[in-house]
């Protein structure tokens, strides 16, 4: 058991001070709280200091991970077993799920990242052992809750299974749709967020029918296989979709989600209808059609807060009609599906028409970015009878974009063919040459990369947050604006597919290179660098770090110039690393 599983077992462990809440009652808070303090004001060595020690805490010497952890969970505590009376609690049994889910999915996760090298594997294995925990720990507080010990009880019985199963499936998904949003790291966000999500679900669906979680259970399942067999979405779109209809089918009921489905399986449907023709016109959906977070939030963002607000007013507590939320849910869907239409099938036909009359109508202006909320001037448009895609993509209008878009097309053509001579390997440079790779595969994934890279944009910010997930220890901060750093992005098909952050300095810091692993041995990784290189003077020193284990890495900045000038004993959680050091020529 390496370093990094043994920390997050540690975790696990923690997280399980949630199931002793019957027992404390409004005490349930002092075990976390007692951890928070230990953690960040007393462990600062030892067994216990090297169990659950991120590589930042050990360059603080504080274990600030754990303390966060432990407050997160305090303060989901206080609100499922308050010191004070309060008008309304978070269960018991949504507290102890809340926390488990956080603490044992990352252990799962953790533990098949370790022999898969496949993010969407890594997720399933989040949700799968944090859908497991949550409900064995409701299970749990229940039982424990019948004991003559109890020091706080549960107004529902091991009758509630069912709802039970519904509200662990809803945990393990929100918990692994805001891990992949945020780091694996953060667990006392990602912890928040769950516990966010609990305390909703608990006030507003505190029964669920067996079928409803049948069906809930067999959405997620078909719809995670389905968007992972054929790349309709990616892996934030995925989640975020199957929250979605969870969420449907919990607060509205069995009619709200085959409503929603039909949106999907159309808009999916028809964003990958005739792909390569929209592209070549520039109207195609960027990063090969599969569908992001931004396109899911767009798109039915409106719809979940209806059905939400439906769940809320059926409760009585609101003297408002539930038949205009059903209303707004309808005429959401039916928005974004004709918007999805007119981008998707309207885009590939230069003559649009009045849907009213049938007359033709003149090229629109150039339609706005795709997959954001559409303005009332933009629906307004729609809705008179002008498909949005077919006015922008007339001919005369945009030439330079589409222009753009059929490059990047050759280029999507020209990755294709490399892929298929990955024999070419990259051999070793003499002094003052640049690196010859062997066979013509190589020579085209060189060809190919070189007019790929691009400086960073703000835009590329969610596109990186998913590609950092492949290291071993992401550490988003350094993302942050704030923090100073900069970026080259390789892209394909106009999708951000491996990117390299470096901080200005002296020497300059390269702190991430990653390179998403369908579009690895291409040479992306090489030409990242030398657009670092080609940037600097020559004369300045680069300086990076490497895992002592990762052979590969070194060979390649071994052939970037870049020579050993240190050992780092602890640099990581699974063993030593190396601090490299690269001098940019006048070449």
């Amino acid at each position: 058991m390496n370093r990094r599983l043994r920390r997050d077992a540690g975790f696990a462990a923690v997280s399980l001070l949630a199931l002793s809440a019957p027992l404390l009652g409004r005490a349930t808070a002092l075990p976390f709280l007692a951890v928070a303090g230990a953690a960040a004001f007393l462990v600062d060595d030892g067994p216990l200091f090297a169990l659950f020690a991120r590589p930042r805490d050990r360059q603080a010497g504080r274990l600030y991970g754990l303390a966060s952890f432990a407050l997160a969970a305090a303060v989901l505590a206080f609100l499922a077993a308050p010191p004070v009376a309060a008008t309304y609690t978070m269960p018991l049994p949504a507290f102890a799920a809340s926390v488990v889910t956080v603490g044992v999915g990352n252990l799962g996760a953790t533990a098949v990242r370790d022999r898969l090298d496949e993010q969407f594997l890594v997720v399933a294995a989040f949700a799968v052992a944090a859908f497991v925990a949550a409900l064995l720990a409701q299970l749990i507080v229940v039982a424990l809750a019948s004991t003559p010990f109890a020091m706080a009880g549960v107004d529902v019985g091991f009758g509630a299974a069912t709802t039970f199963t519904f509200h662990a499936a809803m945990a393990a998904l929100i918990g692994a749709l805001t891990r992949s949003m945020l780091s694996p790291g953060d667990t006392a966000a990602v912890t928040f967020a769950v516990g966010a999500s609990m305390l909703v679900v608990g006030a507003l669906v505190p029964a669920v029918h067996v079928l409803d979680v049948a069906l809930a259970l067999g959405v997620a399942l078909f719809l995670g296989g389905f968007t992972y067999a054929t790349g309709t979405a990616s892996g934030e779109g995925m989640l975020a979709g199957v929250v979605f209809s969870l969420v449907s089918i919990g607060f509205g009921g069995p009619g709200w989600f085959v409503i929603l489905l039909t949106f999907f399986g159309i808009g999916s449907l028809t964003t990958k209808f005739r792909y390569e023709e929209k592209a070549e016109r520039g109207v195609a959906e960027e990063n090969e059609g599969a569908r992001g977070l931004g396109n899911v939030l767009g798109n039915a963002g409106i719809a979940l807060a209806a059905v939400v607000g439906f769940a809320a007013v059926s409760t009585g507590e609101f003297p408002i009609d539930p038949n205009l939320f059903r209303l707004a849910f309808a005429g959401s869907l039916a928005t974004a599906t004709g918007d999805t239409l007119s981008s998707e099938i309207g885009g590939l036909f230069d003559t649009p028409r009045l849907v009213t009359t049938g007359e033709r109508v003149p090229p629109a202006p150039t339609a706005p970015s795709r997959g954001r909320a559409n303005s009332p001037a933009s629906s307004a448009l729609r809705w008179s009878g002008c498909w949005r895609s077919s006015c922008s993509a007339s001919p005369g209008v945009d030439d330079r974009r589409r222009a753009s878009h059929r490059r990047r097309v050759r280029r999507h053509d020209g990755r294709q063919r490399a892929r298929r001579h990955r024999r070419g390997r990259p051999t070793r440079k003499r002094d003052g040459e640049p690196a010859r790779h062997a066979g013509r595969g190589a020579r085209e994934r060189h060809a190919l990369v070189r007019g790929v890279i691009r400086e960073g944009r703000p835009q590329d910010r969610p596109a990186v947050r998913g590609l950092q997930q492949y290291l071993p220890e992401p550490a988003p901060e350094l993302l942050a604006p704030v923090a100073g750093g900069s970026l080259f992005v390789s892209t394909a098909s106009g999708a951000v597919v491996g990117y390299l952050l470096w901080f200005p300095g002296e020497p300059v810091y390269a702190a991430e290179l990653v390179v998403h692993p369908d579009y690895r041995r291409q040479g992306r990784g090489r030409a990242l660098f030398q657009a670092l290189f080609d940037r600097l003077d020559p004369g300045r020193a680069v300086v990076l770090r490497v895992a002592a284990e990762n052979e590969a890495a070194q060979g390649l900045y071994h052939e970037l110039g870049f020579e050993r000038v240190a050992v780092e004993p602890d640099a990581y959680d699974d063993g030593a690393g190396y601090l490299l050091r690269a001098v940019v020529d006048d070449g």
